[in-house]
């Protein structure tokens, strides 16, 4: 499942705020870590989503985290959806095993 952002809309001012600390230009970041500007100043303003490893190399090119640049998933958004009647994943290999997951 993927993980949403705390506060989607903050998003771009932190990383650009990141990238600003640094003294590095949008180009030089997006040199660094191995993509075209444009790519780059889409990830700042919020009109494209890094994946895990442009995440991981942007936070290393600023000095910084994913965390702290893109936020940390939240709890609720990291379990199984349940569909009414039916067991997520989880439950149903549990139920396979013979034990009961509390609720």
């Amino acid at each position: 499942m993927v993980a949403k952002l705390e506060r989607e809309d903050d998003v771009n001012m932190e990383l650009r705020a990141a990238r600003e600390a640094s003294g590095k230009t949008q180009s030089q970041v997006a040199k660094e870590i191995g993509v075209n500007t444009v790519s780059y100043q889409r990830y700042e303003s919020e009109n494209r989503v890094p994946n895990a490893v442009i995440a991981i190399l942007i936070a290393r090119a600023l000095g910084s985290t994913v965390e702290k640049l893109f936020g940390a998933a939240t709890p609720d958004n990291t379990k199984e959806p349940r569909t009414e009647g039916k067991r997520t994943n989880s439950e149903e290999a549990q139920h396979q095993k013979g034990r009961k997951i509390p609720n």
